[in-house]
């Protein structure tokens, strides 16, 4: 069988930022559009020469990023000329004359950004959006509002004359009939549903942010998974090569494109200079959008070579075993004096004993961190090396990419252990078998024990020491760099975010200062448009962990107080929740944010928790959620909430949203569940009054997580928190 094998043909540059969408029309046509986060809409010519411009037209309308383009043949739209129809985080979707570039039509109708828009068979128009909704229009007018999807909408895929698919941040697909109604939900992701594609005669193709993607019957069994991506998967579309044999192409943020057979093989990896947001076949050629702003067009041959690698900028080097191989030349140490070009950069440089060492640029520190020994010896020699720093694999999950767990030498097992489950939001109950993987692979001499190893290695003692919990638990690591990046996205500009930059709230390396300045663009972002409240929440519950901070943010409180609500209100975002429940966590830090934010409010954050826990979640958020629990169930054993006028409405409501969570919580996030279990011991702990509103459910499931989990903190505290419901 005759194997695809793409090269690059040209690029198309003009953008001056991220191209996120190309839409092109079927049959011969040479020309696509683009769009892009630099808020216009530019037109190509894919077959130009050197006596012609590859683009011919720049259009300009929206107020912010462009995020979607349709391409519409002309006189289908009851218009004798062509059509392009664009949705925008603006909340739009413009209808142009792609002759003549004008706006011809404007559809309002979502309240928050448009991330798809497609055109069914019989000239209708549907449009999903952030708000959860999708919208149907016809002849321009609004003709139905669809709703079903728990939050965003991300993608749409048109099947017959008025059928079509839609994916949702909920991780599910929704097959929407000619009638409007749903007639089928697939749970299809444990992350969104980035990208659709129905291959006639064949099924539907799905690419998700749990880095899979797979194909599906028509009748939504699945037949394929595609395992290979390390990151987020954008994009997924299909092509035939002359046999007429079926091959599938996914775009990533792991900065790749790649070439699929139906069989789920990965036959070839395109390596990109950033993320590739969006990818066409547009005949036997495939043209990707990336980050860089740069559109590439890369050509189709084929030849009986079996996989390999290929990438834009020589950094990947060719590997018959499709494999990709770091081919990195030996620096001097001087460049680790230079920063990175992106994240995950890696640089092998010579020390003065000659010895290589490679190192890895991380966006978060803006530093060169080691990674290890550079080894090129022969294996028989290996084991007379000296080891000081050591990175594993760490398998979590069947068909997800591992995990890197680094060690150092002198560092404690336990802290490593623990700092690695927290950062990658892993259940605790991992924690001794990462531990006696660290003493199995770490050569003993570069341990360090904080405590005794015997202590490290003890099954923890059946003693009462879960009930009660005082201690809260608070959320403190933020990616600041991260953070920047998007508010930048959202308009921050330089000015500013050079002010956020240059405060010690968030750096140590900086000079405690006046930060009259932070508050001011403090300010300015809680007023910022709901879906872009996020990250901002982020900032300040760091900000939170510092005393001396909290008078100042207490300056702003009314703002603060509002923008919370704005995103927790119906219909909230993941992105908000979990980011705004975080900032509620660390509220319990201080008692003028605790009064403010969370008393003020409780009903209206337990309505939002018990919407979102109505399903099964992220294990970020999940852990997030059940985290408030188990804080808020401090204030309750504190007896601040016996306090209240209504406070067995909201011993109720606390008690409904446990249930929700206890049933919803992934069965090997222990972690979540361990917060639960110790939020119900402290709820009902030397209360009566307290132990007798526990359902018998809530008690069913206690037991049943005592009796499945191989965990011994979870068994203890489920063991305590039963032996208190029992009491009289």
């Amino acid at each position: 069988m005759l194997t695809p094998n793409f090269k690059i043909d040209r690029e198309f540059r003009g953008h001056v930022e991220d191209v996120r969408s190309i839409a092109s029309q079927s049959g011969s046509s040479s020309y696509f559009a683009t769009a892009s986060r630099d808020k216009t809409i530019r037109i190509w010519n894919l077959d130009h020469d050197e006596t012609s411009l590859p683009e011919q037209k720049v259009f300009n309308g929206h107020d912010s990023f462009v995020t979607c383009v349709h391409w519409v043949p002309e006189g289908f739209l009851d218009f004798k000329e062509e059509i392009l129809l664009s949705g925008s985080r603006d909340r739009r979707v413009l209808v142009w004359s792609i002759p003549r570039g004008l706006v011809l039509k404007e559809l309002n109708g979502h309240a928050m950004d448009i991330t798809a828009v497609i055109v069914l068979k019989n000239g209708d128009i549907v449009t999903a959006s952030q708000d959860s909704h999708i919208c149907v229009w016809r002849k321009f007018k609004l003709l139905k509002t669809l709703s079903g999807h728990i939050s965003s909408v991300l993608s749409l895929a048109a099947l017959t004359d008025s059928e079509f698919l839609s994916g949702g941040a909920d991780g599910t697909i929704r097959h929407w009939c000619s009638d409007h109604s749903c007639s089928n939900i697939l749970q299809a992701h444990s992350d969104s549903v980035r990208s659709l594609c129905y291959i006639p005669n064949l099924g539907i193709l799905s690419a998700s942010h749990d880095n899979t993607a797979k194909l599906w019957s028509t009748q939504y069994r699945l037949e394929r998974t595609f395992l290979g991506h390390t990151s987020l998967i954008y994009s997924i579309h299909f092509f035939h090569n002359s046999e007429k044999n079926c091959f599938v192409v996914t775009s990533s943020e792991d900065r790749s494109c790649k070439i699929w057979n139906i069989h789920g093989e990965c036959i070839q990896t395109i390596v990109h200079p950033g993320c590739v947001w969006s990818i066409l076949m547009k005949g036997t050629s495939l043209l990707t959008a990336c980050s860089d702003g740069v559109v590439r067009k890369f050509i189709l041959n084929e030849s009986l070579h079996g996989p390999r690698t290929i990438e834009v900028f020589t950094r990947l080097e060719e590997k018959e075993n499709s494999q990709i191989k770091m081919n990195l030349a030996v620096r001097d140490s001087k460049v680790l004096s230079e920063p990175g070009s992106f994240e995950g950069q890696v640089q092998v440089c010579t020390d003065e004993s000659g010895k290589s060492k490679a190192y890895i640029w991380k966006i978060a520190s803006q530093q060169w961190e080691l990674l290890g020994k550079v080894i090129t010896e022969s294996p028989k020699n290996v084991r007379n090396l000296e080891r000081t720093d050591y990175v594993f694999d760490i398998d979590v999950q069947d068909g997800v990419p591992p995990l890197k767990l680094t060690f150092r030498s002198g560092q404690d097992p336990a802290s490593v252990a623990e700092e690695w489950l927290q950062t990658n939001m892993l259940p605790f109950s991992y924690k001794e078998k990462i531990i006696e993987f660290l003493l199995q692979n770490v050569q003993e001499k570069d341990i360090s024990f904080g405590k005794k190893e015997s202590e490290i290695l003890q099954p923890l003692q059946k003693t009462a020491a879960y009930i009660p919990t005082l201690s809260h638990v608070y959320f403190d690591k933020i990616n600041f760099e991260g953070i920047l990046a998007k508010l930048t996205e959202f308009g921050l500009n330089e000015e500013k975010k050079g002010i956020l930059k240059g405060s010690s709230i968030w750096s140590s390396d900086v000079e405690n200062k006046e930060n009259a300045q932070v508050h001011a663009v403090i300010t300015e972002l809680l007023s910022m448009r709901v879906e872009y409240l996020f990250p901002t929440f982020d900032l300040i519950r760091k900000a939170i962990l510092f005393p001396e901070y909290v008078t100042e943010i207490m300056k702003y409180d009314i703002e603060l107080e509002g923008a919370f609500l704005r995103a927790i209100n119906h219909p909230a975002t993941t992105q908000n929740v979990l980011t705004a429940i975080r900032f509620a966590n660390n509220c319990f830090r201080t008692e003028e944010l605790l009064e403010k934010i969370i008393f003020s409010h409780v009903k209206r954050i337990f309505s939002c928790l018990a919407s979102v826990a109505d399903q099964p979640m992220k294990p970020a958020l999940c852990i997030s959620i059940c985290t408030f629990i188990m804080n808020f169930s401090i204030s309750i054993l504190h007896g601040k909430i016996d306090k209240k006028e209504n406070w067995s409405e909201i011993y109720i409501l606390f008690l409904g949203v446990m249930l929700q969570l206890l049933r919803n919580t992934s069965a090997e996030d222990d972690g979540s569940k361990m917060r639960l279990i110790i939020a119900l011991g402290n709820f009902v702990y030397d209360s009566s009054v307290r132990r007798k509103l526990v359902s018998l459910e809530i008690q069913e499931y206690v037991i049943k997580y005592k009796e499945q989990t191989s965990g011994l903190e979870l068994q203890g505290a489920a063991e305590e928190t039963l032996n208190e419901i029992s009491k009289v």
